[in-house]
């Protein structure tokens, strides 16, 4: 008995919409030494062809630079000892392609005292868009909001007892005055 050497190679193929069609060529080569060619019929497979999207990639625009807080005394502008501030920043959000929007990074908060020595705290920028501050000084509460830009560090200053605020944001600013 005379072994069967059996060979497909695909002559043809031509890309209709989604479908991809091939022409099937056997030969077989048997104990006779001559082979044998028949043409199959074109057999034809579903394939799901993915493209790249022409919607820009979603990243946010910048990270936002520090903001310098600084919890000074209305009388001689000398920094405050003893004041309770609570920071949360608020993230950046981006929406991906209609996806609904989502935080960047994750919502934190820092709590501290002030010292009387500091004149400057830093919170960190980054993908953040901003803080909601809240500051508790000899039982009166007083709270400040800081919108963050892209490349900006912006310097806060919360006077007391009279709560007024003064802020400046400077581009690719790294420390305040």
């Amino acid at each position: 008995m005379a072994a069967a050497v059996i060979a497909f190679a695909i002559l043809a193929t031509s890309t209709v919409g989604q479908a991809v069609t091939s022409t099937l060529t056997e030969t077989a080569a048997t104990g006779s030494g001559t082979p044998t060619t028949t043409t199959l019929p074109p057999a034809t497979s579903t394939t799901t062809i993915s493209t790249l999207s022409s919607q820009p990639p979603c990243y946010p625009s910048g990270e936002s630079g520090p903001v310098a807080l600084s919890v000074r005394f209305d009388s001689n502008q000398s920094p405050v000892a003893g004041a309770q501030v609570r920071a949360t920043n608020q993230p950046y959000t981006i929406s991906c392609n209609g996806s609904p929007p989502y935080p960047v990074i994750s919502q934190t908060t820092v709590s501290f005292t002030t010292d009387g020595h500091t004149l400057w705290y830093y919170l960190d920028g980054g993908y953040v868009a901003g803080y909601s501050i809240g500051v508790t000084y000899l039982g009166h509460d007083y709270d400040v909001t800081a919108t963050l830009h892209p490349e900006y560090a912006y310097c806060l200053v919360l006077s007391l007892p009279s709560g007024k605020t003064n802020s400046t944001g400077t581009e690719f600013q790294s420390s305040c005055p």
